[in-house]
């Protein structure tokens, strides 16, 4: 039985964003294939109430939570008001560039980690995101372990993007951070890509896997739906600048009696009244939502990475209309199933055309529904990670 240390600074395992949906959906793989998976997590860093660590493992898709703290307890109140000064010598000590990229690690949170694998053997140590990459630096303690970090975001784009300046420090440390591990995960084209150019180890992609069960057929045109767009976006800054721009530069273009269904956190941020407009905080099931709906939208503006909405809407071949940053990370650029623009009249005249175009619809929703059975459905993805976990090795 293969053993893991799964290293993710959110202490929840409830489906309400993109990168949960990851977690979820690896850590399901996991199950299947019967591994042992202790979850270490940052209790400080996110939302922690007592039990949540027992709630956690109820779900069966865990063996053990491990809850550390990025810095001492209040009640230790000296060691709190001085541990910067010795994390400030450290960080310089081992070159860590906390200006140009963040380094979330903190040493104090560095020894637990250490602690765990002291007093533990495992075969793989799997990392998210290179903000915390510096968690395992040390390597006396890994024991032989395989290293893995599980990017989700090319942090550099995101940085450079609100520093506006420092670009090449930016980028130096992260491709440093992910020459840590011995094996660096993509979860997009584009920044797979870029990780193979600068890096000597070993980047791999692997695509977001949906957890969602797919359609069994291709929706007609003419079948009756509740809502004519879908919109799902958690509650993060890119997806409040995409839903603010969609409502005042889109919405008022749409004719009145389209109907829209937008679902997740984004819709504690949408302020007024739209009355063609049903808000869902959560859905125990987006496929049921999916499958009321007739268009997917994603009026991204920004971020990295592959968008989830998007494979998930492929999946129920729903045709998507998208901005550009919709399509980031997708293996191909055109013939996907997408209908693509910046421009918010061309975006609506692309969500009419598919609601009046009933040919155009057809081939949208198949060629969306193609790329996802043969790029992203479990199966497939499956068979890569069973080929990364060496699976069927004696």
């Amino acid at each position: 039985m293969k053993r893991i240390l799964y290293f993710m600074p959110d202490l929840s395992l409830e489906n309400n964003a993109g990168n949960r949906t990851r977690v979820l959906s690896l850590l399901k793989y996991f199950k299947q294939r019967n591994f042992k998976v202790d979850y270490f997590g940052v209790k400080d860093w996110c939302k922690w109430e007592d039990g949540d660590d027992e709630r956690m493992m109820s779900t069966g898709l865990i063996d053990r939570v491990f809850v550390a703290s990025r810095k001492p307890p209040k009640s230790q109140f000296l060691k709190r008001l001085f541990y910067k000064i010795p994390e400030y010598f450290k960080r310089k000590f081992h070159g860590i560039d906390n200006v140009a990229l963040r380094n979330l690690s903190s040493f104090y949170l560095c020894n637990q980690f250490n602690k765990v694998l002291k007093e533990n053997q495992y075969d793989y140590i799997l990392v998210n995101y290179s903000s915390w990459a510096n968690i395992i630096r040390d390597k006396r303690y890994r024991k032989g372990a395989y290293t893995i970090i599980d990017t989700h975001d090319f942090l550099t784009v995101q940085e450079y993007g609100i520093q506006k300046k420092r670009l090449g420090r930016i980028f130096e440390e992260e491709m440093k951070r992910l020459s840590l591990f011995d094996e660096v995960w993509a979860v997009s084209v584009d920044e797979f890509y870029i990780f193979s150019q600068f890096l000597k180890n070993t980047p791999r992609l692997v695509p977001n896997i949906p957890l969602s069960d797919m359609a069994t057929h291709i929706p007609s045109a003419d079948s009756e739906k509740k809502y004519d767009l879908i919109y799902v976006a958690s509650d993060n800054n890119w997806n409040r600048k995409s839903a603010q721009w969609f409502l005042s530069e889109v919405y008022p273009l749409l004719p009145k009696d389209i109907t829209i269904c937008i679902i997740g956190k984004i819709n504690e941020h949408i302020k007024g009244d739209y009355p063609n407009i049903t808000k869902v905080g959560f859905v125990e099931s987006l496929g049921d939502a999916y499958g009321s709906s007739r268009i997917s939208i994603c009026p991204m503006l920004g971020g990295t990475g592959i968008k989830l909405k998007v494979i998930e809407a492929m999946s129920f071949a729903l045709p998507v209309v998208c901005t550009l940053r919709g399509i980031d990370g997708l293996p191909n650029k055109i013939n996907n199933g997408c209908l693509v623009s910046d421009d918010a009249e061309e975006f609506t005249a692309n969500i009419i055309r598919l609601l009046e175009d009933k040919e155009l619809y057809r081939q949208q929703s198949q060629q969306g529904y193609d790329l996802y059975k043969a790029y992203f459905n479990p199966f497939v993805r499956y068979r890569q990670l069973d080929e990364i976990f060496r699976v069927n090795e004696s």
